[in-house]
């Protein structure tokens, strides 16, 4: 961070405003020690996080039955104008299996994993009838209170979007406040829940689209062995095959299928899982 903030400072004044976040803080007189601090902030609640919670929620899609419902009601909104494009947070909020798809992706596999401890003030307080000291770290688990039968039913292992749909107002919003523990909870809750709302169905609507942009130096991987180096930028638009599983063609001289599962950036070794590339470049 103090590395990327000071090349920029160092940078011509046509390079400093540039159209990011750093850009950003510096037009509004941010200092330099809080341009450090507030870089990686940025990184983790705002762009890591909510990527991983993307290519998590697609990844269950391509091997869900939940695609083809969830791609009907993206079609049906968009042919009678109740969705723009991009789709908008208010048009989200609405499209409820959209927001099932969104939730249950969240429970499914969290974003961030850290125990967030926070520390009971020097008097002490009770905790659900306990005495806890002051000075005593609490934190819980995350991951364990999406797998909670008593509220989420006795499948809680499986991607099943419906149960959002099915359960009564009171059951649902105990499922809602409890998965939203992701991103924390009160006064140090998480900045990236606003991203929730526009971001996550913003990149559920490509599954509609069907237009996946690759760079150049990735190659797609099937069942974790190379399929085929991509030596150009190239577009794959999803097929309904009879198994009714998302599959892709590729838009090349030669048609072909593959089931997406990653792809390995060779400029850097990165992998991404799912189909993170779709909503990373456009």
């Amino acid at each position: 961070a103090e590395q990327a903030v000071a090349s920029r400072l160092a940078a011509p004044d046509s390079e400093k405003d540039a159209r990011d976040k750093l850009g950003a803080f510096l037009r509004r007189g941010v200092t330099r020690r809080e341009c450090e601090i507030e870089v990686p902030f940025q990184i983790i609640a705002g762009s890591d996080t909510t990527a991983t919670a993307i290519r998590a929620t697609l990844l269950f899609l391509a091997s869900s039955r939940a695609y083809g419902r969830l791609q009907q009601e993206i079609d049906v909104a968009a042919a009678e104008s109740r969705i723009s494009s991009p789709v908008t947070a208010d048009e989200g909020e609405k499209m409820e299996y959209l927001q099932a798809v969104t939730y249950e992706g969240l429970r499914m596999q969290i974003p961030f994993s850290g125990l967030v401890m926070k520390e009971v003030p020097p008097g002490g307080d009770t905790i659900n009838g306990l005495f806890v000291p002051g000075g005593t770290r609490v934190a819980h688990n995350t991951l364990a209170m999406q797998r909670r039968r008593d509220i989420f039913s006795d499948d809680v292992d499986v991607f099943r979007p419906e149960r959002w749909l099915n359960a009564d107002p009171v059951s649902r919003q105990r499922m809602v406040q409890t998965t939203e523990l992701v991103f924390g909870h009160g006064r140090w809750g998480c900045v990236g829940i606003s991203g929730k709302a526009c971001r996550l169905p913003r990149a559920q609507q490509y599954i509609r689209r069907g237009c996946v942009p690759f760079s150049e130096n990735c190659r797609l991987q099937v069942g974790g062995i190379a399929n085929r180096r991509l030596r150009q930028p190239i577009v794959a638009s999803p097929v309904r095959l009879p198994n009714h599983q998302p599959q892709a063609a590729l838009a090349r001289n030669e048609p072909q299928y593959v089931f997406l599962v990653s792809a390995v950036d060779e400029s850097n070794g990165a992998l991404s899982l799912g189909m993170k590339w779709a909503f990373q470049i456009s």
